[in-house]
Formats: C-alpha cells, sequence, structure tokens
C-alpha cells in the first residue's frame, strides 16, 4: 500500500503544471476563426490558401449540430470555380459529413470521387467506425485492399479497432499478420490498436505480449493494457502496472486513473481505490467528469453509497452516467426508497432519464412492492417511446409474465421488435421453461434476417435452460465468429443440464481458438468440476486462476468453497474460506453449507454463530444452509432454535425448503409425532419434498402407520417422479406389504416410468473412470473383478460380512467396482467416488467394513450426501 502510494506521488510532483496545461488547452483555430479566414480568402480565389481555408472550417465541424455547415461549405465549393485540390477537398468532406453523423453524405461524396487516396479511403472508414458501424468500414477495408490501395498506419489503427468491436477475433488475427508484414506493427497507434482489440477479445495474455514487445509506448499503450487487465477480472496485475507505470516515468491522464479506478470496484482492492482518490483529490485531473463518474461508481459497487453520494453530490457538472451509476448502487446495496428520490431529482433537475435509468427504478420499486410508482415509471417510459426498454426491465427484474404478456400486446399492435427486446423476451422464456416460444422467437430471428452474435448467445442459454441440449449445440455450432460469451454460455448450458464432461470438452475446444476464459467461464468450469466431483480438474482450475492473477473473492471464491466440498475436500474449502480477507454472505453460506454436506454440523453452527457476531445480514439461503446442517447432523435443538430465529428476529417468511429440513430433523430423531405435527400446523400446504422425507424417516424407524400416509400423498401429489416410486416400493418391500409392492410396480409399468441406472465414478492419475451396474466395459475389468473377489473374501473371513439371496447382482454394483478400482490403482491415500443415486443399505455396509479391514478412508458422495467411511464407521450415523 505504501509501495502504491509513493510511486503514484513521485512523478506528479514535477509533472503537474503540464497536467494542467494539457486539460484546459484549447485548439489553436476557432469555427469563428476559420470562417473568417475563408471570408477573407474568398476575396483571393486565384491563390491555393483558398482550399485550405474550406478546409480548416471542415476541421471544425465535428459533431451533429455542424451538418448544417458542412452542407453550407460544400454547396460553396460546388458552385466554386477556383478550388485547386477537388480530391482533397473531397477528402474533408467524407471526413466531416462522417464526424458530423451523416454517413449517407459521406457515402455520396466518396462514391462520386473519380479520384481518390489512402485519405479519403481512412475519412471514410473512420466515419463508419466512430458511427458504430465497425462491420462496414471492415468491409471498406477489404473492398480498399481488393482495389490495391495501400493501407498506412491510419487504416489500420481504424481497422484493428472495428475489429475489436465486432469480436471478429480471426479476422482480427488476419490484420494482425498484415500489419507484422507491411511493418506497421512498430506504429504506436497501430500498436495500441492491437492492445485495445486483444483486450476486447479477452485476450490479456496477447495483450501484455504486445505491450511488453513494443518498441515505444505512450499513455495510451499503459492505459490500454491496465483496462485490459481490468476487464478480464486481474485487478492485480492492474495495479502493478499502474504502479509501473509511475515507475518508468509514463505521466497518467484521465484515462489511466478511469481504467485502474475500474479495477478497485471490489472491496478487496478498495483501499487502493480510496488512495488514488485521495490523490486525485490534489489533481487538475479530479476535474474531470469521467473520473469523478468511475469514483462514484467504484464506491457503489464496494457498497459505500455514503462516499459515493458524497462525490455524486460535490459535482458541479452531472452526465446521464453520473446519474445512473448512482441509481444502480442504490439498487445494489438494496436502498430502494434512496433510488425514487434521486430519479425524480434527476428529472427536476433537467436530466432526461434513459433506459438504464428506467431498469433502476423498474428493480427500485418492483422491490418496494409499489404498485402507484410501476403505473408511474409505465407511464412514463410509454410517453417517451420506451416501450422495449419497459419490456427489457420487466424481463431484467424478473416481472417474467408481465414482461411476455407486454411482448405479446406488441405483437398484437404490429410494433415491430428488435434485437434487444427478442433478448429479453428470450431471458423470459428461459427463466419460465417455455421452450415453444423459445423456438417461436428462434424462427423469427431468421425471418427477419435480425442473428446477431448477442442474439445467438441468448438463443444458446434459452434452450440450455429449457432443457434443450439438442437445439442449443444447434445454434451454437452455427454461430461463425464466437466470443468467450459463446464458449461460457454453451460450458454453462451443459454443465445446467448435467453434462459436465462436455462442458469441459468444450473448454478443451476453446482453448485451442486461443480465446482466454474470463471469470464466468472459470465459474462454468469450477461447476463442471464440481459435477463431477473431480478433485483433480477443480484443482487445475485454481491454479489457473491463481497463475492468471484473478481475483480470488466474490462469486470465485464461494465457487471454489463448493467446488471443493463436492470434491470431497473440505479441508481445501476452509483453506480457500480462510484465506479471504473480506468475507460476504454468500462465502459464509458456502462455508456453512460444506460443513452440513459432510455432516460437520457443530462446525456449521459454529460458524453461523459467528456471521450472527459479526452482523452478516443472513437471508433465506443462509437459514437454509444451517437448518440442512442441523438435519444430517441430528442437532435438534439448534435446529429448532435457527428456525424461530428465522421467522421472529429477521422476519423472513420459510420457505417449502425450510419447512422440509425442520421435518427432516424431527423425523432423523424417531421424533415421528412432533414432524407430522409440525406439518399439520404450517401455513402452506406440504408439498412432495416434505412427504419424501417424513417417507425416509419412517422407513428407517419402521413407522409403517404414518409411513403408508406419507407414501399415499407423495404419490399423490406428484405421480410421475421415478425417486418416489422407488422410495414407496422400498418401504412396502421393508414392511412386507407385498400387494402394494406389486400394485405401485404396476403403476410405474403402465407410466412407463423406469429407474435410472445406478452409476459411480473414480477419478484416477488424470482420468475419470466411470462404472455402472455389473460393468464389464473397463479396459481393466478381469482385475477389477478379481479384487472384488478378494476384498469380499477378507471381509467374509475376517470381518464375518454375510451376503444376502442378492449377493450376485449386489456385488456388480457400481460402487463397488470403483472401490475395488480404488484399492487397485491407490496405496495409501483415500478414495474419493461419486454416486448419481441413494447408496444402497448393503454397499453401505460394504463400504464401511472396507474401511476397517483395509484402514483405508473412502469418501463417496450419492445423490441425498456425503459419507466418510473411516474405521469401519460412516458420518452419516447410518441415516441417509
Amino acid at each position: 500500500m505504501e509501495t502504491l502510494l509513493t510511486t503514484v506521488n513521485s512523478p506528479f510532483h514535477k509533472t503537474q503544471s503540464f497536467s494542467k496545461s494539457s486539460h484546459n488547452s484549447n485548439p489553436s483555430c476557432t469555427l469563428k476563426q476559420a470562417f473568417v479566414s475563408l471570408t477573407n480568402n474568398l476575396n483571393h480565389p486565384q491563390t491555393r490558401r483558398l482550399d485550405d481555408a474550406y478546409s480548416t472550417v471542415l476541421e471544425q465541424c465535428f459533431t451533429k449540430q455542424s451538418l448544417p455547415l458542412v452542407k453550407q461549405v460544400h454547396t460553396h465549393v460546388i458552385k466554386s470555380c477556383h478550388v485547386v485540390d477537388t480530391t482533397f477537398l473531397s477528402t474533408k468532406l467524407v471526413f466531416a459529413y462522417g464526424k458530423s453523423r451523416s454517413l449517407f453524405d459521406a457515402q455520396k461524396v466518396f462514391d462520386e470521387m473519380s479520384e481518390r487516396t489512402v485519405f479519403t479511403w481512412n475519412a471514410l472508414i473512420g466515419g463508419y467506425m466512430v458511427n458504430g458501424e465497425p462491420l462496414e468500414a471492415i468491409r471498406l477495408f477489404v473492398d480498399m485492399n481488393v482495389l490495391g490501395v495501400c493501407s498506412d498506419a491510419s487504416t489500420f489503427a481504424s481497422v484493428v479497432k472495428c475489429c475489436g468491436e465486432v469480436e471478429d477475433r480471426s479476422f482480427g488475427v488476419q490484420v494482425h499478420g498484415l500489419v507484422v508484414k507491411l511493418g506497421f506493427v512498430c506504429n504506436v497507434y497501430v500498436g495500441n490498436s492491437l492492445i485495445a482489440m486483444y483486450a476486447k477479445y479477452n485476450d490479456s495474455d496477447s495483450a501484455k505480449m504486445l505491450f511488453e514487445r513494443s518498441e515505444k509506448t505512450d499513455v495510451v499503450s499503459w492505459n490500454s493494457i491496465i483496462s485490459a487487465c481490468s476487464a478480464s477480472g486481474q485487478a492485480l496485475e492492474a495495479l502493478r502496472l499502474f504502479r509501473e507505470m509511475h515507475v518508468v516515468r509514463v505521466v497518467p491522464n484521465s484515462y489511466s486513473f478511469v481504467a485502474t479506478l475500474q479495477a478497485c470496484e471490489e472491496s478487496l482492492y478498495l483501499v487502493f481505490g480510496k488512495e488514488l482518490h485521495a490523490f486525485l483529490l490534489k489533481s487538475d485531473l479530479y476535474q474531470d467528469i469521467r473520473v469523478k463518474n468511475t469514483l462514484v461508481d467504484m464506491y457503489a459497487k464496494c457498497g459505500k453509497m455514503k462516499e459515493a453520494a458524497s462525490i455524486f453530490y460535490a459535482m458541479d457538472e452531472k452526465d446521464s452516467i453520473t446519474w445512473n451509476s448512482l441509481l444502480s448502487g442504490f439498487v445494489q446495496n438494496g436502498f430502494y426508497d434512496a433510488v425514487v428520490d434521486l430519479f425524480h431529482e434527476m428529472q427536476n433537475a433537467g436530466q432526461k432519464p434513459d433506459r438504464y435509468s428506467i431498469i433502476s427504478m423498474i428493480s427500485a420499486v418492483g422491490r418496494l412492492g409499489s404498485l402507484l410508482n410501476v403505473r408511474e415509471i409505465h407511464a412514463y417510459a410509454m410517453k417517451r417511446m420506451m416501450d422495449s426498454d419497459l419490456q427489457v426491465c420487466y424481463a431484467q427484474n424478473g416481472y417474467h409474465s408481465r414482461a411476455l404478456t407486454s411482448f405479446r400486446q406488441a405483437q398484437i399492435n404490429r410494433i415491430e421488435s428488435d434485437s434487444m427486446l427478442l433478448a429479453s423476451v428470450l431471458q423470459v422464456c428461459s427463466e419460465l421453461k417455455l421452450n415453444s416460444v423459445v423456438k417461436e422467437i428462434h424462427a423469427r430471428i431468421i425471418r427477419k434476417g435480425l442473428r446477431n452474435l448477442v442474439l445467438e448467445n441468448t438463443l444458446v442459454n434459452a434452450y440450455g435452460k429449457c432443457g434443450c441440449v439438442d437445439y442449443a449445440v444447434h445454434v451454437f455450432e452455427l454461430i461463425k465468429v464466437k466470443n468467450v460469451v459463446s464458449w461460457t454460455t454453451m460450458m454453462s448450458c451443459l454443465v445446467q443440464n448435467g453434462l459436465a464432461n462436455e462442458a469441459l470438452e468444450v473448454f478443451a475446444s476453446m482453448k485451442e481458438t486461443k480465446i482466454e476464459p474470463d471469470s464466468v467461464s472459470l465459474l462454468a468450469l469450477l461447476s463442471a468440476a464440481a459435477g463431477l466431483s473431480s478433485l483433480r480438474k477443480g484443482k487445475e482450475i485454481h491454479g489457473y486462476l491463481i497463475r492468471k492473477q484473478f481475483a480470488l473473492h466474490g462469486p470465485i471464491s464461494s465457487s471454489l468453497v463448493d467446488m471443493y466440498a463436492s470434491c470431497g475436500s473440505i479441508k481445501n474449502s476452509y483453506n480457500v474460506f480462510s484465506s479471504i480477507a473480506v468475507k460476504d454472505l454468500v462465502l459464509w453460506t458456502s462455508m456453512v453449507n460444506a460443513y452440513g454436506m459432510h455432516g460437520m454440523g457443530k462446525e456449521a453452527v459454529r460458524l453461523f454463530n459467528q456471521m450472527i457476531v459479526e452482523k452478516i445480514r443472513l437471508d433465506h439461503i443462509s437459514f437454509l444452509a444451517i437448518l440442512y446442517a442441523c438435519s444430517h447432523s441430528l442437532l435438534i435443538d439448534e435446529g429448532k432454535a435457527f428456525f424461530k430465529s428465522l421467522v421472529h428476529d429477521y422476519g423472513l417468511n420459510p420457505w417449502p425448503e425450510h419447512y422440509t429440513c425442520m421435518v427432516d430433523l424431527l423425523g432423523r430423531a424417531n421424533r415421528l409425532d412432533d414432524a407430522i405435527l409440525f406439518v399439520e400446523k404450517m401455513e402452506t400446504n406440504p408439498n412432495a419434498a416434505i412427504w419424501r422425507s417424513l417417507l425416509g424417516a419412517c422407513k428407517v424407524h419402521s413407522n409403517v402407520k404414518l409411513g403408508n400416509l406419507a407414501a399415499e400423498k407423495l404419490l399423490e401429489i406428484d405421480p410421475y417422479d421415478i425417486k418416489n416410486y422407488v422410495l414407496v416400493s422400498n418401504f412396502y418391500a421393508l414392511c412386507g406389504q407385498w400387494d402394494d409392492l406389486e400394485y405401485i410396480r404396476k403403476k410405474m409399468r403402465q407410466k412407463g416410468l423406469k429407474k435410472d441406472p445406478g452409476c459411480s465414478w473414480i477419478e484416477i492419475g488424470n482420468k475419470i473412470h466411470v462404472f455402472t451396474v455389473r460393468d464389464k466395459s473397463h479396459p481393466e475389468s478381469n482385475e477389477i473383478y478379481i479384487k472384488l473377489d478378494e476384498v469380499n473374501d477378507v471381509l467374509k473371513r475376517v470381518g464375518g460380512y454375510m451376503e444376502n439371496d442378492k449377493a450376485e447382482m449386489l456385488n456388480g454394483h457400481s460402487e463397488r467396482l470403483a472401490i475395488a478400482y480404488g484399492l487397485l490403482k491407490t496405496q495409501g491415500a483415500p478414495i474419493y467416488i461419486a454416486k448419481n443415486l441413494r447408496v444402497c443399505d448393503d454397499c453401505h455396509t460394504f463400504s464401511k467394513l472396507v474401511s476397517k479391514y483395509y484402514d483405508r478412508e473412502i469418501i463417496v458422495r450419492d445423490a441425498n450426501r456425503f459419507h466418510h467411511f473411516g474405521f469401519g464407521v460412516c458420518s452419516c450415523k447410518d441415516f441417509w
């Protein structure tokens, strides 16, 4: 921290006056002076100076408001008989029309020119670039090369920037190759554009390599690389570069501070942001509105709304970004009343709210439950023709039915749908799982020719959330130029649908394209590793995060805790948790949940109580995690106290999941009368999960009467879930109710329900080995079965293990094959196994005996929980 302050201070004491003069410098010639010069030169039409006078006027026309002046000068030029160089002036006209936001006129002048120079092409390419038409600019560049016009540094600087805007990596790399071939790579402007392009591709490694190899770097170069690191989540690297920038005596400008402050938008780095803020207060750069806007945004994202509001109200000049930064900050931090007040204040100040203001307002009034304010903002948006924005707001803020109704009304009124509106409707459909409407929207996109990268990525996401994986893969494969969002969306789709292995394969393909994963991609990969219980893969991803200097906090830290817990390594979960200096609610909850799933209820309670002491604002999910932990560790008194606190101390209405945990807790403790009484007193109707939990407890504790009631209710509420039939069948078999068992099996056949085949997997070396029931497909199958026979002999001889009538079938259960393979391939180390179904009673007993007589720790993750087998006992205490 001291080092950063020292390096910030040292160069600026010598250069502060320079910064001031640069900031306040005026153009050498104003528009008024240019017109005076033109008027004077009209009296001397025989000289070349008339062309220069026209040129000077056109150079001053660089806003949309300048268009009438450009047209006047254009008319003057056409009528004049004394213009010497028409190509020169026509090029200036193309440039001026482009800057004045009239691409039609710029293209028309360009098309009518009989002779064009590289400057003419550059003027039109630049015009398309600044007007947000990068694809047209790239098309012009291709035409230029086809016609044999030699590009210069200015051409490449513009085209490279356009490649970054369209995120066409393949073409961008081709242009980079051409830059190297023609020797422009040493040009500082072209080099800066290349660094910025790779930053847009989220390829910070290539950006750094270019930066480090540059013979010449200026402040723009440093700004580009710092911005690249900030955008890719490498906050520490961005701060290191900022410090190094000062060491080499490069004077930062306002953009340097904006890029560096953006790296401080996480609580972990707020201390550095405060240091920069303190320095800026003494600098003339603080007068730059972009710097102040970034400070407001930084403090808001770090939850420091008092500081953000202080900067905001001290600002003499505010733009839409200023207002929206504070509005979104209030929303993010739960100050919804303040959002409403600020929105009205914004209107009173004469600042027109835009779509981002509307989104913040809808978010706030929705959470406040204020129907009057909702109608007010709705009317405001309708009056200002922001119908599509309103639908986007509804979609983004959870008003899915209202958003869909609004879309249907727009269709009836024949209002054309743009890309943004269709993307928001797809978002709604993905949340509501409306795959038929997703297909309808997809067809509309194709018919209207609206396909673009954003819509294609949204389609992949929508199909994925609706469970239509084949459709998602098809859309993904048709995307010609995939960006990091495309790859991440596809990986997330596969993970969400239980295809974690396929997600890792997609990641391998992504690496071949040289696209660098961002933090969101890595979150998807961590979920895939967790789903597979692949500790090795999880550690690889963790190592990558450290090597690439991603900030290990926020969603990444909590995902790491979840991943290690899901892979059976609770020790690594706690190591990650304890290494984070500033812990948020999600991280605390993740660690409580990790303890719970491993049956470490007392540790979970200790941690939860620490959350209360540290005044962490608890929510529904926090209480769900601790109730789950209590139920799996038979902590009855603690569980009841936490449930009471949920309602009375925190004023939260219990979810069905909270009720399920309480029923499970009472059932495990054989307090079934209390459990059924609790169900009867619930304020909501019990769902299938509650009856399932109660039936499981009745099976363990042999309560036939209550079990039959729970079985009846369960199949009445949810008659199509195979898990329910399996549980009821097992209960009837245990109770000897053979007629009922036959009836249930008949029902299953009639409904076409089949039990999912058992499947277990174990990670050995760098490969995941999968086993199914009586599986003989493994290349080492003979050795595995020989080892399994050996284990059975040992257990019979030493442990008195007696197999029942189903011995041959049980011997082929997938988890036994996985355990045998683990014993075969590892020496002394814990054996980690994952299974897609609940471990059966016989295999549970088998695992306990193996842990005892082979002196091995066996960790099994089944569909219900983790089982830690050691010394002949299990952490679940034989209730799972």
